[in-house]
């Protein structure tokens, strides 16, 4: 099955603030402030994908080609669904009802 995503909305803050960062390199100036919270940001983005799993909340807009009885959602774990929507016969946008399906946040 394809799937396609997105990311939405980027992480408030990395797991580990660049003070704790700045304090682990004995870096005292903000000379290098934008470097390292760079790598922070590099650094987290490559554990993830290493661990096939997401470190901080994140907002991701996922296509998938079709439906399935059941999707399992990458990089989890998952805390909730906004929406799902479909293209219907007529090629129109259609939101599902959350009436219609579950979301498993526990598994």
């Amino acid at each position: 099955m394809t799937i396609a995503r997105s990311l939405i909305t980027a992480p408030v803050r990395e797991p580990l603030m660049i003070q704790e960062a700045k304090d682990h390199l004995r870096v005292d100036s903000t000379d290098h402030d934008a470097a390292i919270d760079t790598h922070l940001m590099r650094s987290r983005e490559y554990a993830e994908q290493y661990l096939r799993r997401a470190l901080i909340t994140q907002t991701w807009d996922i296509k998938r080609h079709l439906f399935a009885d059941r999707m399992v959602m990458p990089l989890p774990p998952l805390q909730s669904v906004t929406s799902i929507k479909y293209i219907d016969t007529d090629g129109v946008e259609q939101t599902l009802s959350t009436a219609v399906y579950d979301v498993d946040t526990a598994s």
